[in-house]
C-alpha cells in the first residue's frame, strides 16, 4: 500500500481556513495495487520451481561426487594390485638374472640373457615408477573429493579379485532406471512447467490489474469529505506488448520440451553405449 499526504486550497494566493465554503483542506489516501486474480498464485508456482530446480542440481553434484569417488577408488585399487604383480614378476626376474649370471660365468650360458634379464629388470623399474605416481594422484584426487588433506593416507582392503563378477546388463531396465533417476531430465520437465505457467501468466497480462484508492479530507466546522476509486490499466498496447509475450512463452515451451527429448535420446544412448562396451569386456574376459 501506498499512503499519500496532501493539501487542497480554492484559491492560489491565499490560504484561508474556516472562513469559506471551499477552504484549504487537508487529505489522507491509502492507494493498493491488486493484480488480476489467478496472477500472484501464478508467480507463486513459478516461484516454487526454483528450489526444486536447485534441488535437481544438488542431486546432479551428489551423483557425480559418488561416481567420481567410484572410480577413483577402483582406480587406486587397480594400481595396488598392478604394484604387487609388479613386485612379483620384479622378484622372478630377479631370479632369473641371477640364473643367466651364473650360467653365464660357467660357460654354460649366453650373455645376451643377462642382458635381457637386467632390461626386464629395467622395464618393471620404470613401470613401478609410473603405477606409484598413479597411485599418489589417486590418493590425493580421493582426499579432495572427501576435502581431507591431500596426502592423507588412504588404506584398500579389497582386491579387483575379490569383487563379485560383473554380470551382462539388461538394456531395456537400464534404460528406464536411468529415465527414472536423471536429474537433468527432471530438470528439462521443470523447465516445461515452467514454461505452461508463463503462457497462462502471460495470457493474464491482458487484464488489468485494480487500483484501489481511498481517502478522508476532515474540515474545521464541517462534514468529513471521504473519497474512494478504482481503477485499472488498459492494454492498449497488447498487440506490441502482451500479444508478443505470449508468443515468446510459446516458443520457450516447444524448447523446453525439445530439451526432454533430447536429454531422453542422449540418456538411452549413452545407456546403449555402455552396456555395449560392458558386453565386449565380459567376452574378452571370458
Amino acid at each position: 500500500p501506498m499512503l499519500e499526504l496532501g493539501v487542497q486550497n480554492d484559491d492560489v494566493l491565499s490560504h484561508e481556513t474556516g472562513e469559506m465554503e471551499l477552504e484549504t483542506v487537508v487529505s489522507l489516501m491509502a492507494t493498493q495495487q491488486l493484480p488480476w486474480p489467478g496472477k500472484l498464485s501464478g508467480r507463486a508456482q513459478l516461484a516454487e520451481l526454483a528450489p526444486r530446480r536447485a534441488a535437481q542440481q544438488l542431486e546432479r553434484a551428489r551423483l557425480t561426487v559418488e561416481a567420481d569417488v567410484r572410480r577413483a577408488h577402483l582406480a587406486l585399487v587397480l594400481s595396488r594390485d598392478r604394484l604387487e604383480l609388479l613386485g612379483r614378476l620384479e622378484e622372478l626376474w630377479n631370479k632369473s638374472a641371477q640364473v643367466a649370471r651364473r650360467r653365464y660365468e660357467v660357460g654354460e650360458g649366453a650373455q645376451s640373457d643377462v642382458l635381457r634379464a637386467q632390461l626386464e629388470l629395467t622395464r618393471v623399474k620404470q613401470r613401478r615408477f609410473v603405477l606409484q605416481a598413479e597411485e599418489r594422484r589417486l590418493v590425493q584426487v580421493l582426499n579432495q573429493l572427501r576435502r581431507a588433506p591431500l596426502d592423507s593416507p588412504i588404506p584398500t582392503a579389497t582386491r579387483l579379485a575379490d569383487l563379485s563378477a560383473l554380470a551382462p546388463i539388461e538394456v531395456g531396465a537400464a534404460v528406464e532406471d536411468a529415465l527414472a533417476r536423471s536429474p537433468e531430465l527432471r530438470i528439462d520437465h521443470l523447465a516445461v512447467t515452467a514454461a505452461e505457467i508463463a503462457i497462462s501468466l502471460a495470457r493474464q497480462d491482458y487484464l488489468p490489474d485494480l487500483t484501489l484508492r481511498a481517502g478522508i479530507m476532515p474540515r474545521s466546522g464541517m462534514p468529513l469529505m471521504w473519497q474512494f476509486a478504482i481503477g485499472g490499466s488498459l492494454p492498449v498496447y497488447a498487440e506490441l506488448k502482451q500479444t508478443r509475450a505470449v508468443e515468446e512463452a510459446r516458443t520457450r515451451l516447444r524448447a523446453a520440451a525439445s530439451d526432454v527429448e533430447a536429454t531422453r535420446q542422449l540418456l538411452e544412448l549413452r545407456t546403449r553405449e555402455r552396456a555395449t562396451a560392458l558386453g565386449a569386456l565380459l567376452v574378452n574376459a571370458r
